[in-house]
């Protein structure tokens, strides 16, 4: 409470009990947390430390090893924890006993701290886990199946995600009058090898079953796979619906029925929660649970009708009043049915977004003018898509317009064209927005691999530091620090050497490592928003790059590879060295004898 008192703005710190990054790659439950979160600091002028571990090159058995303020031969050490934040968020579950007698610890001290996810005791932001295996369930049944199997996560998760899933199917099996059979359950542990052995297993136990619930996506993916090596049909043999709704979900084979859970809703709240016990507000232990919604789509036997109708539905927004809608009305119909589907706008955003373009609607109609309201919607679909967001998901606030169009007698002779208008708006900068990502992603993926042949060439430091300089900044990247430890007695992460990366002229600061970011290099005055990684690969873990949490699709990458690099130099300038000593001792030994 001092600290934050003393400060212009809070720190946030945000830990997760595995890596963010499979090896490069970020991980798509945890991306969404992440962004949620970056976008509430922003929102509240709030500091952040995004604690980002990186999975191990050339190890994708490796699933647990994540950033972590405490040194563990499990994770790797980051400066993020009660010495340099004013809370934490941590995103369980934390798969080790030590990291949760590490929080625990920190909360009975009083310290600021919300979990997202089951797992642990405490201020919780949890998915309405029971109304998500429900739906899924009952979705099912009514498609015909009565032998459902289960695939759960961990079995040391029980307490957890895994289950609270895992009674919740129990649960609705008793409630349904499924069968009842323990060989219907497996463990899959939330990866997708697992999904695939659990799925296995089911097959081999002799039990009959015609459809299958996954607790994630990823151990659905896995099933997926093993069902097709088993020549079993999707969905035609074997419905199967997941849950967390990932972006790689709507591209499988057929296409993955899921239960989505809106985890940049979670992220964002848990800023919000956080800062409320920052504070001073004391909050209870009663875990705040985030509705879910099932994704419909082909693998659990639904066809494209009943996923366009599932779509629709959103906006059925039935209502005994015949009278003309009111824009407050109209806000609050398309604010319920936009933020089910938005992934990168918060509440706030999409509501003032949904009263502009109500008000742009209403005004149009009574003026007999559709310019006010496609300059509105123009607009919007370009803020939405400058925040990362879908274009695709005003569709759904277009279909509220069109349901409560019939109730406005002035809109009646020409209520297609306006509304039919918007859709090819709509379409239009969605098609734009595909056409920059393939640009961007052309453009980024040329510049990484010129980074990285020149990263795989580099023989000293100097090299490596001038190649980061120069691409970086092409990237758009500003913020770039590379923080080596050094030791101080028993403490080998005790203080840092931090060179700034993007600015090589800048001096090299040496600071005690657990007071990062060093406070010299904060004078903009404006809020700081760093992911810390890991450097691994180095024996002992060496150090962590920080850099501005803009871009953190491609930051796994590039620490991947400058920790590479920086081995090679490593090793290249002892076998120099120890080529000159060698050749020293040869010339020594040569004057020596010609005497």
């Amino acid at each position: 409470m001092a600290r934050f008192l003393r400060s212009h703005f809070p720190t946030i710190g945000v830990l997760a009990g595995w890596q963010y990054y499979w090896t490069a790659t970020p991980r798509s439950y945890l991306d969404p947390i992440f962004r949620g979160i970056r976008a509430a600091t922003q929102r509240f002028n709030s500091n952040l430390l995004l604690g980002c571990g990186m999975g191990t090159a050339g190890r994708s058995d490796v699933f647990v090893r994540p950033a972590w303020p405490a040194r563990t031969d499990n994770a790797d050490f980051v400066p993020i924890g009660p010495w340099n934040t004013d809370g934490l968020i941590v995103i369980n579950p934390l798969h080790a006993e030590s990291r949760s007698t590490y929080v625990q610890q920190l909360r009975a001290e009083g310290y600021p701290l919300i979990f997202v996810g089951s797992g642990e005791s405490g201020p919780t932001i949890v998915a309405d886990n029971e109304q998500g295996i429900d739906s899924a369930l009952r979705h099912l049944v009514d498609h015909g199946h009565r032998a459902v199997a289960f695939i759960a996560g961990s079995p040391e998760d029980m307490d957890g995600d895994t289950g609270a899933r895992l009674n919740a199917y129990r649960a609705g099996v008793a409630m349904l009058g499924l069968a009842e059979d323990e060989r219907l359950i497996a463990f899959g542990n939330h990866v997708v090898d697992g999904g695939r052995l659990a799925m296995q297993q089911l097959l081999e136990s002799g039990a009959s079953f015609s459809a299958v619930v996954a607790s994630n996506d990823e151990s659905a993916q896995g099933a997926i796979q093993a069902l097709h090596a088993a020549g079993r049909i999707i969905p035609e043999n074997v419905a199967i619906v997941g849950f967390d709704d990932r972006p790689e979900s709507a591209v499988l084979k057929p296409a993955l029925t899921s239960v989505q859970i809106p985890l940049f809703r979670m992220g964002y709240l848990a800023v919000e929660r956080l800062l409320q016990q920052i504070r001073g507000q004391a909050l209870d232990d009663q875990p705040i649970k985030v509705p879910t919604r099932l994704v419909v789509r082909e693998s659990c036997g639904c066809g494209h009708s009943a996923v366009l109708a599932d779509v629709l539905d959103l906006a059925a927004m039935p209502t005994e009043d015949t009278a003309p809608p009111s824009a407050a009305q109209l806000t609050q119909q398309m604010t319920q049915a936009v933020l089910v589907e938005a992934q990168g706008l918060a509440r706030d955003e999409i509501e003032f977004y949904c009263r502009s373009l109500a008000t742009a609607f209403l005004n149009s109609v009574q003026t007999h003018d559709p310019l006010p309201f496609q300059a509105e919607l123009e607009s919007i679909l370009g803020r939405t898509t400058a925040r990362g967001d879908d274009a695709h998901l005003w569709q759904v606030a277009i279909s509220v317009l069109r349901s409560q169009a019939r109730q406005l007698p002035a809109l009646r002779q020409e209520p297609e064209a306006l509304l039919d208008d918007a859709r090819v708006l709509i379409s239009a900068a969605m098609r734009q927005q595909h056409r920059r990502q393939v640009v961007d992603h052309r453009w980024t993926s040329n510049h990484v691999g010129r980074l990285t042949a020149l990263l795989l060439t580099a023989l000293d430091e100097a090299q490596i530091y001038e190649s980061l300089a120069h691409y970086l900044a092409e990237m758009g990247i500003h913020t770039a620090w590379l923080a080596l430890f050094e030791a101080e007695d028993d403490d080998p992460v005790a203080w840092s050497r931090i060179r700034d990366v993007v600015a090589p002229a800048r001096p090299v600061l040496h600071s005690r490592t657990r007071s990062f970011p060093p406070p010299e290099w904060q004078g903009d005055g404006r809020p700081f928003s760093l992911a810390l990684l890991p450097l691994s690969g180095q024996q002992g873990g060496a150090g962590f790059m920080a850099f501005d949490a803009i871009h953190l699709d491609l930051l796994g990458a590039i620490a991947q590879q400058m920790s590479a690099a920086l081995n090679t130099a490593k090793l290249y300038r002892e076998a120099t060295e120890g080529r000159r000593l060698a050749e020293e001792a040869n010339q020594l030994k040569s004057r020596f004898f010609s005497r």
